[in-house]
C-alpha cells in the first residue's frame, strides 16, 4: 500500500478519536449556551368545571404557566429562565353529578385577550373547534381532545418572572360554552398537556 494512503488513514483515525475532555467541552458548551433550547412536556391535574346556578358552563383555559398550574412548573423554572409554548392538548371527560343532556362547544385561540364567552356562536365562530355532544351520558370511554399550536416562529420567549398579564411566550389557550346543565354541579373535567421550549440555563 502506498505510504500516502497509510498516512491519510492514520490521520483520519486520529481525527475520529474523542477524549473524555473533548466530549465534556462540547456538551457543556451547548448546556450553557443562552440560545440552546430544550423541549419539556408538562400537564395540569384533572380539573372539574361546575355549571352556574342557571345551568351555564362557560369559561377559558390559558396555556401560560403564569396563569395555569402545571404539575412540574417549579422544577422546570428552577432550571431554565425562559419559555415559549410549542403546542398544547385539551382532553375532556364527563363529570359525575350532571343529569341533564348537555352539549358544549370548545375552541382554541392564539390571542392574549381570551374572555368568558356568552354564547355558542361566540365559540363556534373559530376555525379550530370541537363540539362535545351529550357529555353527561358519554360512556364510550373515548377521550375528546382539542389541540392548539402556537405557530412557533411568531412566538417570542418569555421570562418566568414576567408579569402574569404578559402572554408573549404563551398566548391563548382554550375556551368553551354550554347551557342546559344541571345547576351548580360538575359539567365536565379536563386535563391540559403542553409542550414548551425552554432556554437560558439558570
Amino acid at each position: 500500500m502506498p505510504k500516502s494512503l497509510i498516512k491519510s488513514k492514520r490521520r483520519g483515525s486520529k481525527a475520529r478519536q474523542r477524549t473524555p475532555m473533548s466530549v465534556w467541552r462540547a456538551a457543556n458548551r451547548l448546556l450553557n449556551s443562552e440560545r440552546k433550547t430544550y423541549r419539556v412536556r408538562m400537564n395540569t391535574a384533572i380539573t372539574t368545571v361546575n355549571a352556574s346556578g342557571g345551568g351555564v358552563v362557560s369559561g377559558y383555559i390559558l396555556v401560560d404557566p403564569a396563569q395555569t398550574t402545571y404539575t412540574e412548573t417549579s422544577d422546570v423554572k428552577a432550571m431554565y429562565s425562559q419559555y415559549r409554548i410549542v403546542a398544547s392538548r385539551l382532553t375532556i371527560m364527563p363529570a359525575t353529578g350532571n343529569t341533564n343532556v348537555l352539549n358544549i362547544v370548545f375552541a382554541s385561540l392564539l390571542n392574549a385577550g381570551i374572555g368568558t364567552p356568552s354564547s355558542y356562536n361566540q365559540v363556534a365562530d373559530n376555525a379550530n373547534l370541537l363540539w362535545v355532544t351529550n357529555i353527561s351520558f358519554d360512556q364510550t370511554g373515548r377521550p375528546k381532545t382539542l389541540a392548539y399550536s402556537s405557530g412557533l416562529p411568531q412566538i417570542m420567549f418569555q421570562d418566568w418572572g414576567t408579569n402574569s398579564t404578559d402572554y408573549a411566550g404563551a398566548p391563548g389557550g382554550f375556551y368553551f360554552y354550554g347551557s342546559g346543565a344541571t345547576n351548580s354541579v360538575g359539567a365536565f373535567s379536563y386535563i391540559v398537556e403542553s409542550i414548551f421550549e425552554v432556554r437560558d440555563r439558570v
